[in-house]
């Protein structure tokens, strides 16, 4: 991932990404809680923050969040094919102005079997799932551009979000800083 991480981390689902990385997790939290069966260790800082940073590693690995482009449920077997189709779908047609029906349609399926499939797997909606891919695919724009020649409005209507002050809150909420100020960096 390029750019700075966002500064507020929202996982997509409680759910393991598979049952490897969900060992993962588990033996990481197993080490950190026999480590501090001693006291004198929660009074070693270097020790401390290195705790702070496998926990935190091993939780994004183990767990979807916005950290993720999508590319971490493609790879994951537990993840049903026509879900997969849709993810694949939703990140190939982002910047097309699509919506839940387009992908019902791509899939050959009813908008309601569509919601079900991402609200079973992934506790989300599609339209939230592909509000986070073109929030993402924006902020990576806003990272690369040239503040001199693209504005923060043009941004948000190439990724469908037609109204920029609607934009600008979620972008804040997400990334811990507004849009704006990501362009001037």
């Amino acid at each position: 991932k390029t750019g700075p991480l966002p500064q507020q981390i929202r996982f997509a689902s409680c759910r393991p990404r598979s049952m490897a990385v969900s060992r993962t997790w588990t033996q990481a939290l197993d080490y950190v809680i026999a480590s501090y069966s001693y006291a004198e260790t929660a009074r070693q800082p270097l020790v401390v923050n290195a705790a702070a940073h496998l926990l935190g590693a091993a939780l994004l690995e183990c767990f979807p969040s916005n950290m993720s482009d999508g590319q971490d449920l493609l790879r994951n077997p537990s993840v049903p094919p026509t879900l997969k189709g849709a993810i694949s779908f939703i990140h190939r047609h982002a910047a097309d102005g699509i919506g839940v029906n387009d992908v019902a349609d791509a899939l050959r399926m009813t908008s309601r079997a569509v919601q079900y499939l991402f609200r079973q797997h992934l506790d989300t909606t599609p339209t939230e799932y592909l509000r986070r891919v073109r929030l993402h695919r924006a902020h990576q724009e806003l990272i690369n551009s040239d503040r001199s020649t693209t504005t923060v409005s043009e941004v948000a209507h190439r990724w469908s979000f037609a109204h920029t002050g609607r934009f600008a809150a979620l972008y804040r909420k997400t990334y811990g800083q507004s849009p704006h100020a990501t362009l001037q960096q």
